[in-house]
């Protein structure tokens, strides 16, 4: 009888304790804080456009890349690629260490599923990365520069009227065996095409003289091309090799120091070309009916009994029958002019 009573009260302590640990548990369970974003994630302001493909020999994002086989993250590329002078509006990750920058997403890529995109991030392993040849792309809204249609000198001319046009004549590739254009001008220092304008014209000035006599005269052909954000290169010809290409891919980049203004991308190049003013021979000026200016108060009478007052300044011309002709607001009466 006491070991029954002896057991009994050991299962009611074991229960009370029990209880008391599941009470604790119990109150504790509102005070556990909610697990924060991942910092390794896409960073503010910036949103998944979807799963791309990629290809080597067209890429879908291609202005600007970098590797890191150890800590690649979305937030690390995503940093990358809005710390350039001209920010780019879409950056990308791939094969799980692959960063890639753009001002465009390229014409050549297509939109895939997005479970293609399943490579973990090198430096993140629940976060992915793009995948084999597809890459997760997202933008934070910037939207592309833009390609000006024409390029002046920024200089303000002597004569206004004397600005020479280099028109927008297309976008082309460029190689560095085999360049679109011949000359280098931007040496290290970057220019946007109204920079580059100018440094073309100080450079070839046979070729940019800004008038030129006639119509039928040929001017000489120049050129010059922005690429790469800020490069400047001209010459009198382009390269036979060169390929013609959208007019999207020469606004992958922006030039640096006017970011809404598109430099062509790499080894893409955005080409203008010199449009000079054609002097045009004026006849000679039709001479006055008098010698000097004056200011007519008068009154034509187009019948005797009938006067018809003039409210503003008339041309007044001689006839064959040696009358006058008034010419007001495009309306002509003959009559006899008398002075008032």
């Amino acid at each position: 009888m006491v070991l029954l009573v002896y057991l009994a009260a050991t299962v009611l302590l074991l229960l009370a304790e029990a209880s008391s640990q599941l009470f604790a548990l119990a109150g504790a369970v509102p005070n556990i804080e909610p697990r924060s974003s991942n910092a390794n994630g896409p960073l503010p302001g910036w949103t998944l456009v979807g799963c791309f493909d990629d290809r080597g020999a067209s890429r879908t994002l291609k202005a600007q890349s970098f590797v890191d086989n150890v800590a690649m993250t979305p937030a690390l590329c995503l940093e990358f690629c809005s710390n350039f002078t001209f920010p780019y509006g879409f950056a990308g990750v791939e094969f799980g260490q692959q960063c890639w920058c753009d001002g465009v997403i390229q014409l050549t890529a297509n939109l895939t599923d997005s479970s293609e995109c399943n490579i973990p991030c090198a430096g993140d392993a629940t976060l992915n990365c793009g995948g084999s040849s597809r890459i997760s792309i997202y933008t934070n809204g910037t939207p592309s520069p833009k390609l000006p249609t024409v390029a002046t000198r920024p200089e303000p001319a002597e004569d206004a009227a004397q600005v020479a046009l280099w028109q927008y004549a297309g976008c082309y590739s460029d190689s560095a065996s085999s360049r679109t254009l011949q000359r280098t001008l931007s040496h290290g220092v970057p220019m946007d095409a109204n920079q580059c304008a100018a440094a073309c014209e100080d450079a070839f000035p046979n070729s940019s003289e800004l008038i030129v006599s006639s119509p039928s005269q040929e001017a000489t052909p120049l050129f010059l091309g922005v690429e790469n954000g800020g490069e400047c290169w001209c010459g009198p010809s382009l390269s036979e090799s060169a390929q013609r290409l959208p007019d999207i891919a020469c606004e992958s980049m922006g030039c640096q120091g006017v970011n809404n203004q598109a430099c062509g991308g790499e080894f893409i190049i955005a080409v203008y070309q010199f449009n000079p003013l054609i002097a045009i021979e004026c006849p000679d000026p039709i001479p006055a009916p008098f010698d000097v200016p004056f200011h007519l108060n008068a009154v034509f009478v187009d019948e005797p009994t009938t006067s018809v007052p003039i409210t503003m300044t008339s041309a007044i011309f001689h006839t064959n029958d040696g009358g006058t002709t008034a010419a007001e607001a495009g309306i002509l009466s003959v009559g006899i002019m008398s002075w008032s």
